[in-house]
Parts: structure tokens; sequence; C-alpha cells
């Protein structure tokens, strides 16, 4: 069934005067034998009728046909601008005005109308278009869809830029037979239909009747323009890049003199993945790579591509490397985006790209640090930047080698010379110093027995003062010590327990200074100068305290 948005064509004749009305939608049953069709009552009534209305009858038929031509010529899909019209013939525009007057069945003044049928309304529908479209034509719109089906390919057009599906949507159909010399063509130019590009293109425009849809069925897609709205797409971007100073920024980086860190941006397991790091392995070079895996065709590879090298920022890789192996236009065409390109340009770290395809290079070629045509050359490409510094290493090292030889080569030469001068001469010093030896000998020796001599006599001096020395300090010492014994014997408690004192203690010889200490019938050892005493107390009697005579008390 045909959607509501679908272009309808209303070939009804529209009266402008009072007495002419409209074609009903309503099929009329056949007149029976005898009686009058509607055709001969609206013939009769029309002949009737006053000249003048007849003549705005005929002059309304005729503005109705030219307004449904210029309806259908709205209603077709836009023609490009190598399509040449036809013009409408003046004999074929009166015949055709004519014959819609003659089949045009509608009684002026009256509700009695005549509908056509279904095929007549799709006979003269497709007069009209054959009338507008002869042979075929050129179309350019906008890929909408894609469908496939029994073999047979299915395109949706619209204009370039519509904001609305629904409205002047063309159905392409290109059947099965068709299809082959159309993909041959696109195979040869390395490309494919997606949805968003805009085409031109070939055919014959047609009529469905069980769908009740215009259809045009294509033969032809013209490849250049394809190829060179693509290219234009490309220049575009690539102009805007190189004006906001973007299409050389990542070149201005400079690589590493050994790029060993290296961050890869591809599909893992590829063989686009396995080819780049083969190159590497095979090397016996060091290479460190990290891998962030990306699709790389489709409508979510770009993004995809983008998210990949921004995981790769904070390893900080020497290069990061983003490559794919072949493949047509439209399998590369995540290369050609917008925000890839802008990624790669932006990147804080040259980005090195190794795609495999053939012809033109891809926006991301451009704004690359380095592109390579596969990612074995790129992965070449890298081995070989190594490989240049380590044979400047080995180069530097051979002539350091070269330069030591040499230098020990010269150096044996001139010691071979110097050796038998060397050897007199050492002798010489050798002598000299033997003799210097023996006179230093003798110096010391001699030195030694006056020094021997000195040490004696002050040690017999020494000696002599401090017997001196000794005898005075051990009169002051004993002088001292008695005068110490004296001292303490005054403090002796012998000496106190002979003047009558006695130590008062309990039976566990703690000395008892209080008569808070004691209680009666306790045990008390007393100590006198000539023994002890033990006695058990019968009483106690605390002596009071003095009064404090301020007081007055």
């Amino acid at each position: 069934m045909s959607s509501p948005e679908e272009q309808r064509f209303d070939f009804g004749v529209t009266q402008a005067s009072d007495g002419v009305k409209r074609a009903s939608a309503a099929k009329r049953p056949k007149p029976k034998s005898g009686e009058r069709s509607v055709g001969e009552a609206q013939i009769e009534l029309i002949d009737g009728a006053d000249p003048l209305e007849r003549v705005a009858f005929e002059d309304d038929v005729t503005r109705s046909l030219k307004a449904r031509i210029e309806r259908l010529q709205r209603q077709a899909s836009p023609i490009d601008a190598q399509m040449t019209k036809p013009p409408v013939r003046e004999a074929q525009a009166a015949a055709n005005r004519a014959d819609t007057v003659e089949q045009d069945q509608g009684r002026v003044g009256t509700g009695l109308v005549e509908s056509i049928s279904i095929a007549e309304f799709y006979r003269r529908l497709k007069q009209a278009i054959s009338s507008q479209f002869e042979g075929e034509v050129w179309v350019t719109g906008e890929i909408r869809s894609l469908k496939v089906s029994n073999g047979h390919r299915y395109i949706e057009l619209a204009d370039q830029g519509a904001e609305s599906k629904a409205t002047q949507v063309l159905e392409i159909a290109c059947w099965k037979t068709q299809w082959p010399s159309v993909e041959a063509s696109l195979r040869a130019a390395n490309v494919e239909l997606e949805v968003g590009q805009v085409i031109n293109v070939l055919g014959k425009v047609s009529v469905w009747e069980a769908a009740a849809k215009i259809r045009f069925n294509l033969s032809k897609i013209d490849v250049e323009a394809l190829l060179g709205g693509i290219a234009a797409a490309r220049a575009r971007l690539i102009t805007a890049l190189r004006t906001e100073g973007l299409l050389e920024r990542n070149q201005q980086h400079l690589v590493a003199a050994v790029p060993l860190r290296i961050g890869l941006v591809t599909s893992e397991g590829s063989q686009a993945h396995q080819d780049f790091v083969g190159e590497l392995s095979r090397s016996g070079f060091s290479f460190s790579v990290e891998l962030v895996h990306s699709a790389v065709q489709g409508a979510e590879a770009p993004e995809q591509i983008v998210a990949a090298m921004a995981k790769l920022y904070r390893l900080s890789p020497d290069v990061i490397v983003l490559v794919r192996g072949g493949g047509s236009r439209n399998d590369l065409a995540a290369f050609d985006a917008e925000i890839v390109a802008r990624a790669i340009a932006t990147s804080p770290f040259p980005v090195w790209v190794g795609i495999g395809h053939t012809g033109d290079h891809s926006v991301a070629d451009e704004v690359a640090h380095t592109q390579f045509i596969t990612p074995t050359a790129c992965g070449e490409g890298l081995v070989a930047r190594v490989g240049l510094y380590w044979d400047g290493v080995v180069d530097r090292v051979i002539h350091i080698s070269g330069l030591a030889r040499n230098r020990l080569v010269g150096a044996d030469l001139y010691l071979n010379q110097i050796r038998p001068r060397l050897r007199g001469s050492v002798h010489g010093q050798l002598a000299r110093y033997e003799t210097q030896r023996v006179a230093s000998r003798t110096r010391a020796a001699s030195a030694a027995v006056h020094l021997v001599r000195a040490q004696k006599s002050e040690l017999h001096q020494r000696r002599r003062h401090l017997v001196r020395s000794s005898g005075a300090a051990q009169q002051r010492i004993a002088q001292e010590n008695r005068q110490r014994e004296s001292l303490l014997s005054a403090f002796d408690p012998s000496r106190q327990l002979a003047r009558g004192w006695a130590i008062v203690s309990d039976e566990r010889g703690n000395v008892l200074r209080s008569v808070g200490e004691l209680t009666v019938g306790a045990t008390i050892v007393a100590r006198l100068s000539d023994g002890e005493a033990h006695a058990v107390l019968a009483s106690v009697d605390p002596k009071p305290a003095k009064r404090d005579a301020r007081d007055g008390k």
C-alpha cells in the first residue's frame, strides 16, 4: 500500500462555472438497453447549453489539463542538468486536450457524472508520463535507503539536503538482470553505494500499478559524478584544515631517534595487524607495541578510531600508528572522516598511517606525520628508522675501535723507541736514589742516637720529680684521712650508746621514732652499749604537745 505522503494524481476535471461539477470517484452502473447513457445525456446537455457556457466549459477543461501537466512535472523526481527535456508539441498538446474533452464525461448543471475505470486511469497516467519523459532520463538525488530483494536492488532517492524523508522521494529499482553491468562500473571505480551519497542515475519512468507507485527503472549510474562528489567533499575538508593550520600540524612533531614505544590502532587479529607486527618482530629490535582495537570500516569506525587514539595518549608513545588493509573507497571512508582527520592533526604525538589502498590518498594520509601505502610498509618504515640509528651506532663503534687500535699501535711503536732510554734513565735514577738512601740512613741513625740520649736524660729528671711529688702527696692524703676519721668518729652510734642513749626497734628491726608507732602489748627491742633488752609494753603515754602562748589557751 502507498503511504499518505506519496504523490497522487487526480485526472478528474475541475469545473470553474457554476453549472459544472467534479467527476465523482464512484463508478456508475452501465445503462440498460434502450436507456440513454450518462455520456449521451451530458452531450445533449452541452449541445443545448448557451454558447457562452460551452466556451467556458471548454476553457475550464483546457486549464485543468495544463494544471495537471504542470503538477506532473513538479511531482517527478529532479532531473539532472544533462537531461534534455523534449518540448511538448502543440499538436500533441491539442490532441491530448481534445482527447481529454472527449473522454471527460460530465454534465453541466446536474450531479450525474460517469467515472473512469482504474485501467483507464492508468492508461491516461502512462500516457501523461510518456509525453513528459520520452526514453531514459537522468535523475539526481541523495540516497536515503538501500535494499536487496531476490537479486533486485531498490534505492530511495530524495532531493539533496531535504529535511523530511516523506516528501519528494523517488523509488529507484534496478532489476537483477541489469544490476551486474551497474555493479561492474562501480567495482571498476572502486566505490560502493551508501546512504547519504548524492548520485546521478539514468533510467525510465514507469508506473507500478500493483502498488499505485511511480517507479524509476535504473539502467546506469554516473560513476564519474559520484567520484567527483567524493573528491569534492575531501577537497573541502582539506581546504578547511589548511585554513585552520591543521593540515601540516602533526608533521611538526619530532619523531624519537629510536621509536620503540608504538601505539597501534587497528582491528585486532586482522591481516593488517599481523603484517605490521610481523615486520617489527622479524627486525630483532625490542619494540614495545600497545594495541587498542578499533573498527576500521563502517559507520562506527571514525568514532572508535578517535577514542582508541585518545587511550594511547596516557602511554606517551614515540609514534601512534594507524593501519588498515586494502578495500573499496567505501570501506576506506572512515579515513576521510573529518573527526579522524582532526584527531590525527591535533594529536600530541606523531601519527604514522599505513592504509592499504591505491589511487588517491585519503584525508588521513594528508594530515598524518608520515604515510605508507600498506601496513607492511609502515612496519618497514619503523624498522628502517631504528635500523638507521643502529647502523649509526655500529659505524661509530667501528670508527672508535679503529681510532683506539691506531692509538695503541702508535703507542707501542713509541714505547719500543724510548725503551732503551727509559732503561738507562731508570738505572741512573736507581743509583742516585741508592746514594741518597745510604746518606739518609746514616743521618737517621745519628739523629736517633742523639734523640735516645735526650729522651733518657729527660726520663731521669721526670722520675726524680715524680718521687718527690709522690711523697708529699702521700703525707697530705694521710693528714686528710686522719681528719675524716676524727669527724666520722663523732657520729659513731656506739659512742652515743656509751653515753647512755638507746636505740629502740620493733621485733622486725625497724627503728621506732614516735610513740605513735607503739601499741600496748607489742614487743620492743632496746639496743644499749653493751647488749639488747626485749620488753613488752604495758602502756603507751604520748607526751602532750606544748601550747602556743600566743593562742591564749
